[in-house]
């Protein structure tokens, strides 16, 4: 459902799509989850969680306004020939010059803690500096709740992961050094299914809520 709620938001916010114009039906997950943004509604009354998602952004200020880029892809040069290679939901670039890169969260939120969460953003900020040459001091890395609604802006001065530390963790996963350190963040992580730990990690604690 992510990549339909993403394709979705960037047909908006190009300014596509907002007549009544027909989508292809999404591959739902049955759960479904009452919105509270909508007191109105009967008790007992639940929308689907792709409603919510998409309501969640139509609230947002980022419905208001046009990105410069949308998923916007970037290839990062780092030292050992090192390539990394993304793809940025929004770039936004505000009357003020500042920049803003926002990255669409449809899971759960990662600890606050949790330095790993903050890695992509790094990656981020890493590239609009070496790519397109912004500088880190205009530069702002967003993460945004679909879920929540809550958007998480941290000013790139923050982010210190360098390339060349981006190298030494390539470097630990080529030698076969790379530990996992399951946390919150597992939840939420796009490649939760490649990992034994985090599934462990996800099982657990799903079990210990129940």
């Amino acid at each position: 459902m992510g990549q339909d709620i993403h394709r979705w938001i960037e047909i908006r916010s190009v300014g596509q799509g907002r007549l009544e114009d027909p989508e292809e039906p999404v591959d739902l997950a049955p759960e479904e989850i009452g919105d509270p943004a909508r007191a109105h509604e009967p008790p007992g009354h639940a929308v689907p969680l792709e409603q919510k998602l998409k309501s969640t952004w139509q609230a947002s200020r980022f419905s208001g306004m046009i990105p410069r880029f949308t998923e916007q892809a970037f290839v990062l040069a780092i030292s050992d020939g090192l390539l990394v290679r993304g793809r940025i939901d929004a770039v936004y670039v505000h009357e003020d010059g500042t920049w803003e890169l926002v990255d669409y969260k449809t899971g759960r939120e990662p600890d606050e803690a949790d330095a790993v969460a903050r890695l992509q953003l790094a990656i981020y900020s890493l590239a609009a500096q070496e790519v397109w040459k912004v500088d880190p001091s205009r530069l702002n890395l967003t993460y945004f709740y679909l879920g929540s609604g809550r958007a998480d802006p941290i000013p790139a001065i923050e982010l210190t992961t360098t390339g060349n530390d981006l190298t030494a963790m390539f470097g630990q996963v080529q030698s076969g050094r790379f530990e996992p350190r399951p946390g919150v963040i597992c939840h939420s992580c796009d490649f939760l299914r490649f990992c034994s730990a985090g599934q462990r990690h996800v099982s657990d604690n799903t079990t210990n809520e129940d």
